[in-house]
């Protein structure tokens, strides 16, 4: 396999430990990972969405991501 696509593999299985507190469903399986962009210098780019822009959690999903 390819570098790049063990990176995919890499980034996709970490997104999937990232739920949603009042679902006990991952972000990805919700379907708000629209676009994951891997340019190549270490850095991962994330399109996505929450669930409800004033929710309270909110904020930790994020972060939650960015890790």
């Amino acid at each position: 396999m390819n570098e790049f696509l063990e990176l995919e593999e890499q980034v996709l299985r970490m997104i999937k430990t990232v739920y949603d507190p009042e679902i006990p469903v991952n972000i990805y399986e919700l379907g708000l990972i629209y676009r994951i962009d891997l340019p190549g210098d270490g850095v991962c780019n994330f399109d996505m969405t929450l669930t409800a822009q004033s929710w309270l959690a909110s904020d930790l999903i994020v972060e939650d991501v960015k890790l």
